[in-house]
């Protein structure tokens, strides 16, 4: 089986490319490698792979080629040559970059990481998070109803007497329950979430706080969530078929400006971003109530809080940025198993999400009417124009079963979270 092997550079250090999550294997034929300069994501490029190293020269001439705009608008910015970038020694001018935002680096934030009985997924979350560049933050592990010591024992072992790091034990269930809990514990103006199979770049607060400094309206930062790794069949067909790592400009979204947007704006699923990274103004949040604990991992919907926090933070008539240069690197699952049963439910998350917007009265018509219009851009979502080839017939029936259930699940979610004690936020 043919295996990517993913990759990153950094132009102003080295045009040679660092491993992402492993080293080459004899698998690999081809090269995702994500190009940076002074820190700002350029975009993807895709080599074949020979026996021997990366051929440089090849890595050079992609670059300058299929990067070539924005490239060469950074350079222009910086007043740097493309010969100083790509030239026989690398670009180590990062003073002279003016596309960095330094002063925003200062911005104290508190990062959330929720978990539940994957403490080898967390002990890896941790070394990343110990990495990070930035001025002032914490890091805040909420452990989701445990079934026993092991996350306990696994935070103290990686983190030891690192004062930025705080535990957190939640006994109630739930993704949604868990971040708002986090929420809570959280010290810091501004909130970062990230999941704990999830591994975030050194810069990303850094870039976060950037997304932040774009417009003084912004309630929300979200960012570019790239694979780890694409070695199983599983992992590549999620990768074609979420675009998590496909939009390369930074933006800003609000809910008055709809310029080239689709006619579902604000609910089209995944155009903000995705749970996996982004970062929410905390008082903002709290003042919207927080997460909907009958969405989300654990509850009966599956999914869809983070969709829910996107938009309220647009009808709140706040903005939201997009930064593709805060990176976090995401594990795929790989085994057909695991990736239907995330299908299904981020089908069930979907229209779990959609269905509270049909139930509020000040929505429900606006909802209904761009039913048609969502059902066939749904249906596009997998067609070869889309993914690069046929789906599956067995994962489009796995969304499509999801979807049709997403309804009910939330129902069944409202109606569990009213038996449950208050959430302390």
């Amino acid at each position: 089986m043919s295996t990517v092997w993913i990759g990153q550079v950094d132009l102003d250090r080295s045009v040679m490319p660092r491993a992402v999550s492993r080293l080459r294997g004899s698998g690999d034929e081809t090269a995702r490698i994500l190009v940076r300069l002074h820190g700002e994501v350029l975009g993807f490029v895709t080599l074949a792979l020979t026996e021997d190293d990366i051929d440089r020269d090849g890595l050079v001439n992609a670059i300058r080629t299929e990067l070539a705009v924005p490239l060469a608008r950074h350079l222009a910015v910086d007043g740097l040559s493309l010969a100083e970038v790509a030239g026989d020694e690398p670009c180590r001018a990062r003073a002279r970059c003016h596309a960095r935002v330094e002063a925003v680096a200062q911005v104290p934030m508190t990062v959330v990481v929720c978990t539940r009985d994957r403490d080898e997924h967390l002990a890896a979350c941790l070394k990343v998070l110990q990495q990070i560049h930035h001025g002032w933050f914490e890091v805040v592990v909420v452990d989701n109803a445990p079934t026993s010591a092991a996350t306990l024992d696994c935070f103290r072992r990686m983190v030891g007497d690192d004062g930025r790091f705080r535990y957190v034990r939640e006994p109630v269930a739930g993704l949604s329950r868990a971040r708002n809990r986090g929420v809570a514990e959280a010290r810091c103006p501004v909130v970062a979430f990230t999941d704990d199979d999830a591994q975030v770049d050194p810069e990303w607060l850094r870039c976060i706080a950037a997304g932040f400094a774009r417009d003084p309206r912004v309630g929300c930062v979200t960012g570019l969530v790239p694979p780890a790794e694409l070695d199983e069949p599983a992992q590549q067909y999620f990768d074609r078929r979420f675009s998590w790592s496909s939009r390369l400009e930074p933006r800003l979204y609000s809910l008055t400006d709809r310029r080239g947007l689709s006619s579902l704006y604000p609910y089209s699923a995944g155009l903000f971003g995705t749970g996996a990274n982004f970062a929410v103004d905390r008082e903002l949040l709290l003042d919207l109530g927080g997460f909907d604990e009958a969405l989300g991992a654990g509850s009966p919907a599956g999914g869809g809080e983070e969709l829910d926090v996107f938009v309220r933070v647009l009808r709140a008539g706040r903005s939201l940025a997009y930064e593709p240069s805060a990176v976090v690197w995401h594990h795929h699952r790989s085994s057909d198993r695991d990736l239907r049963r995330q299908l299904f439910r981020y089908g069930t998350g979907l229209t779990g999400f959609l269905t509270k917007y049909v139930r509020d009265i000040g929505t429900t018509a606006e909802i209904l009417s761009r039913v048609p219009e969502g059902a066939r851009q749904i249906w596009r979502m997998w067609s070869p124009a889309a993914i690069g080839r046929r789906a599956p017939a067995r994962l489009v029936l796995t969304e499509l079963a999801g979807m049709a259930a997403g309804p009910a699940a939330y129902g069944r979610g409202l109606r569990r979270v009213r038996r449950q004690p208050t959430s302390g936020r």
